[in-house]
């Protein structure tokens, strides 16, 4: 895709990308802080209840994030970048509503199926970028389609996972359920969509402060860490119902919490440190020679994957006691320093800054989080 479009056709696309990232925050309206710790000790008429119910928030939640996407890029992009923008977040659609069986999934300590699901889903993307690429086509439009098929393919395959294990589906509603998790989701709602919105700051802000070159190389780099980032979420949301969830006392459970974060960060520091002896390579393989700047850039920004997977343990915190404040507190924190570093050094050091401002933006995280597990460790001690 990045050959066939080269760096700035293919940082505009990229751009969009966290563009619709940004706004399908705003279906996150019942997330899998919500969902998950019901979900492991649910009965099977329980978990159609909480599924069917999570399923309708989110997808009409869905529906009013790419309304305001419209709106926004009506107001904010050309007429040529609307129709990239409005293609490309129909993905919203199918993105987060068909997820609640990824909390299912997660619930279970069962993350298998999703991802053999994400891998299939890959390779058709894979597949239809190497025909548009063989086709000699250079409209970013049509290789947008293929972020779009791959939210359709994820969406159709996690209904098939769920009737396979349960024989049958989830659509229920049910409106004082419906009010209960709206009720529970939204103290979370805040924090999610602002932790959206600063993961997805540093290329929406080189785009309007500096260039798209600067884009398209930042945004390749991103493209290649961002698979081993997702490992860190996936691999603590499967922990916590075992090791966290399930645990009722306290002490206990907050001893877990601090031997995962430090397996997490060691996880992490081993794969950061394998990424940069081998990204430069894999960057030139798959990029081609025009993203060569890609990989200095790349080579900074790998470290940052330490810093994720260390948040997304501590993190584990704040969902066990519910301190839905604490998390948007954290995401305030991380936003308000990440966006005036980008303010201040991207206009100048372009995809540099933006690296700057992210990294900084998850060492106030992790900084946030070590201080409430420290507080809660503190209130447990004087407790006993």
């Amino acid at each position: 895709m990045a050959r066939a479009l080269g760096v700035e056709q293919y940082g505009l696309l990229q751009y969009t990308l966290g563009l619709v990232a940004a706004f399908s925050s705003i279906s996150f309206i019942c997330g899998a802080e919500v969902l998950v710790p019901p979900l492991v000790t649910a009965t099977p008429a329980e978990r159609k209840r909480l599924l069917g119910n999570a399923f309708v928030l989110r997808q009409a939640a869905s529906v009013v994030a790419y309304i305001c996407l419209l709106i926004f890029a009506w107001v904010a992009e050309d007429r040529g970048n609307f129709l990239l923008v409005a293609v490309t977040g129909i993905s919203i659609l199918f993105s987060e509503s068909f997820a609640v069986v990824t909390a299912w999934l997660q619930s279970q300590t069962n993350i298998k199926p999703r991802s053999i699901l994400a891998f299939f889903a890959l390779l058709c993307k894979i597949a239809l970028v190497v025909v548009l690429y063989k086709s000699n086509t250079k409209s970013v439009i049509l290789f947008a389609l293929a972020y779009l098929t791959d939210a359709i393919i994820i969406a159709i395959g996690l209904l098939v996972i769920y009737h396979k294990e349960n024989g049958g589906l989830f659509f229920f509603y049910e409106k004082t359920t419906a009010l209960n998790l709206l009720k529970k989701g939204y103290p979370f709602f805040a924090g999610l969509i602002i932790m959206f919105f600063y993961q997805r700051l540093d290329i929406i802000m080189l785009k309007r402060f500096s260039n798209l070159y600067n884009t398209g190389i930042y945004a390749a780099a991103m493209q290649l860490m961002f698979p081993i980032s997702a490992i860190a979420s996936m691999l603590s949301m499967s922990l916590a119902p075992h090791y966290i969830y399930r645990q009722h006392d306290e002490k206990t459970a907050l001893k877990n919490i601090g031997l995962i974060t430090i397996a997490m960060f060691a996880i992490g520091l081993i794969l950061a440190a394998c990424a940069r002896l081998t990204g430069g390579f894999i960057l030139h393989s798959f990029f081609g020679k025009k993203f060569n700047d890609a990989i200095p850039i790349f080579n900074l920004l790998i470290w940052s994957t330490v810093l994720i997977f260390t948040d997304s343990a501590l993190n584990l915190l704040l969902i066990k006691k519910q301190k839905a404040k604490h998390i948007a507190i954290k995401w305030i924190f991380a936003l308000a320093t990440s966006g005036v570093v980008h303010l201040t050094l991207i206009p100048e050091y372009h995809a540099k800054g933006a690296i700057a401002g992210y990294i900084i933006g998850y060492i106030a995280t992790c900084s946030a989080g070590l201080f409430f597990y420290a507080t809660e460790k503190t209130n447990i001690s004087l407790q006993a």
